[in-house]
């Protein structure tokens, strides 16, 4: 099990941009209404982000180390905000959020062409507020889907997600089913000299289904601080089985069994993740925000391979369990002041635990009843 801390101070940063989504002469602000995608086939909020001209959305997050993309790295991607505010958890669970915002909450779309600080949106890129009804009223989608694959036949799936605005809170909850069954054959041919010598046919099979559970929460708590929280379950069983045969090439061309062997493999990956942010502003130009993260990953898999050759005689058999375990824990604080010239100081600590764990076990040996 390895096991690492980091503590680090921030880099100051200095700007000449203004704080988020103030106008000034150095900014474009294109607004979208809602009637503009009148007529468009929108059902959620991304598929209004995907009908604006060149939107490449990505959620506003904290900064990115080289070593960690899963909540973001900075990139010239468009920076996307719900009411002005910033979208906590990882970028694909932010993608997922506007896929549950329906299309009838959303008043107005606001695209702001050029740097923003307090967004960390980069020179180049954009920023998209999307201001939703705010009227109270709950809303939601829901949608199935059936998938059909030779061999193992129809699967079904799909999602439901419910949206809720009051006074001081705004949430939502999606539940997704999503179906991962295919069936696949692999052919490899080994030459010597433009002659082929060895055969393998595989044929795979994965049957399962994904299941991914998700909820966000931003509580008003005063006109000045604002909670924002966020969690996350994913569950991606895999099982499979996989067939192979090996086949010789005679002096004539022709094929000869020489063996086959049997893999039924069980895989199971889980993820989950809580995190939040708060926020306080102490006036229009300083403010504080503090983000914390937890999140966890678990990825198990055991295979039992059984060969033989083509008389039915046992070859081997091969037992492999692998375990993978990783945590992550991440505090940060940062301040914000903007001073008299325009510019922005930035200035933020830091503190991150990441633990990792790894076991495998290979038995070689006599068959075991499968």
């Amino acid at each position: 099990m390895r096991r690492s801390f980091s503590l680090g101070l921030l880099v100051i940063l200095l700007s000449c941009a203004p704080q988020a989504l103030a106008q000034d002469s150095a900014e474009t602000v294109t607004v979208y209404p809602a009637d503009y995608f009148s007529g468009l086939n929108v059902i959620t909020a991304r598929d209004m982000l995907s009908r604006i001209p060149g939107s490449e959305a990505r959620s506003s997050q904290r900064r990115g180390r080289g070593r960690d993309n899963r909540r973001g790295l900075r990139d010239q991607a468009d920076t996307v905000l719900v009411d002005g505010k910033r979208i906590v958890g990882k970028s694909s669970e932010a993608e997922e959020f506007l896929g549950r915002l329906p299309a009838a909450k959303v008043e107005r779309i606001e695209v702001v062409d050029g740097m923003v600080t307090e967004t960390e949106a980069e020179a180049g890129s954009r920023t998209i507020n999307i201001i939703t009804t705010g009227d109270g009223s709950g809303s939601g989608n829901w949608g199935t889907s059936l998938r059909w694959v030779d061999g193992l036949g129809g699967a079904t799936g799909g999602h439901v997600s419910y949206n809720r605005s009051l006074e001081a809170t705004d949430f939502s909850v999606g539940v997704e089913i999503d179906p991962r069954n295919y069936v696949g054959l692999q052919e490899d041919v080994e030459y010597l000299e433009g002659v082929p010598l060895e055969r393998e046919v595989e044929n795979r099979i994965r049957d399962a289904d994904q299941f991914k559970l998700q909820g966000t929460a931003r509580i008003t708590l005063s006109e000045r601080s604002t909670l924002r929280l966020n969690a996350a379950f994913d569950k991606n069983p895999r099982p499979g089985n996989d067939f192979a045969e090996t086949f010789e090439y005679g002096p004539a061309g022709e094929q000869v069994l020489t063996e086959y062997f049997f893999e039924p493999t069980d895989r199971t990956e889980q993820t989950w993740e809580i995190g939040g942010s708060f926020e306080h502003r102490f006036s229009a130009d300083r403010r504080f925000e503090l983000l914390f993260l937890r999140n966890e990953a678990e990825h198990d898999r055991e295979s039992r391979r059984t060969t033989f050759e083509a008389d039915d005689r046992l070859i081997e058999q091969e037992h492999e369990t692998r375990d993978e375990k990783s945590e992550e824990t991440v505090v940060r604080g940062t301040w914000y002041s903007r001073r008299d010239s325009g510019s922005e100081l930035d200035l933020g600590v830091e503190l991150a635990v990441n633990t990792l764990g790894k076991a495998t076990v290979l038995f070689e040996g006599e068959p075991e009843p499968l």
